[in-house]
C-alpha cells in the first residue's frame, strides 16, 4: 500500500452528485492507502451542496469541507488544496459523479509517480466537446512535445513533483501546464491508464466560459514563451 493521499473534490451546485462521488472515493481509498484525506470545496454553490458536504464530514473523520463565498475555478482549487496538503500523493476528482468504481481502482492501484488517465468512451461525449478536446491534445503535443493521450482528466501526482508550481494558469488547462513542466524538467515514472467515464451526470460544463477560454489562450501564449524563448 502507498503511504498517504489527499483527494480534492470541487463541487459547484452538485447536490445530486456530491454524495455518491465522495462515497465511492471513500470506499476505494482504504484498499490502497494507509492514510487519506478528502477535502471538499463547496465553490459558492446556490443549492444544497454545502449542507451535503457538511453531512459527509460526519461519515468519515478524514473528510473536510472548505466553503467559498465566491466561485473560484478548478485551477485555483487545485493549487489551494496542494498548498494545504501534507500527503505523499494528491489528485483532484470533480464532485459530479462521473467516475466509476472500477476507474478509481485503476487510478489508486498504480505504483508510479504519475498516473495519467485517458477516456476510452469518448464517443459518448457531445460531438463538439470531443472535437475540441482532441484539438487541444493535438496542439499541446505538437507545440510542446510531451505526447500524452490526454491532459485534463483526474491525474494522480506524487506531491513533490508539483510543490513549487506557484505560477500556473487557473483555467481548465492547468493540468496540461503541470504535466508539460514536469516532463520538461524531470523524468518521473508514469503510466497512462484507460478510463471509462460515466457521462450521464455530465449535463453541464464550465469549460467554455469566457474566463476559461481566455485562460487557455493565455496558457498557450505563456507556455510557448517558457518553452522556446525564456532564458534557462
Amino acid at each position: 500500500m502507498k503511504s498517504s493521499i489527499t483527494v480534492i473534490i470541487p463541487a459547484l451546485n452538485e447536490e445530486l452528485n456530491l454524495r455518491p462521488t465522495v462515497l465511492k472515493v471513500l470506499e476505494a481509498l482504504p484498499k490502497y492507502y494507509n492514510e487519506y484525506e478528502v477535502v471538499i470545496y463547496n465553490d459558492a454553490s446556490s443549492d444544497n451542496t454545502g449542507a451535503i458536504a457538511e453531512e459527509l464530514t460526519l461519515v468519515d473523520k478524514q473528510v473536510s469541507v472548505i466553503h467559498h463565498t465566491e466561485s473560484r475555478n478548478i485551477g485555483f482549487i487545485f493549487k489551494d488544496g496542494l498548498k494545504k496538503s501534507k500527503s505523499e500523493y494528491i489528485v483532484m476528482i470533480h464532485g459530479q459523479n462521473d467516475i466509476l468504481p472500477e476507474s478509481l481502482d485503476i487510478l489508486f492501484s498504480q505504483k508510479e509517480d504519475l498516473v495519467i488517465p485517458y477516456q476510452v468512451n469518448t464517443n459518448e461525449r457531445p460531438f463538439s466537446r470531443a472535437i475540441i478536446s482532441k484539438l487541444f491534445v493535438s496542439l499541446v503535443n505538437i507545440m510542446f512535445g510531451v505526447g500524452l493521450k490526454y491532459y485534463n482528466h483526474y491525474v494522480l501526482y506524487k506531491r513533490e513533483l508539483v510543490l513549487d508550481f506557484n505560477e500556473m494558469t487557473t483555467s481548465y488547462a492547468f493540468q496540461a501546464e503541470i504535466l508539460i513542466k514536469i516532463f520538461k524538467r524531470s523524468s518521473p515514472s508514469y503510466i497512462e491508464v484507460p478510463f471509462r467515464d460515466d457521462f450521464q451526470n455530465k449535463e453541464k460544463t464550465d469549460a467554455f466560459t469566457f474566463g476559461n477560454i481566455f485562460g487557455v489562450f493565455h496558457f498557450f501564449r505563456r507556455m510557448t514563451y517558457e518553452v522556446y524563448f525564456k532564458k534557462k
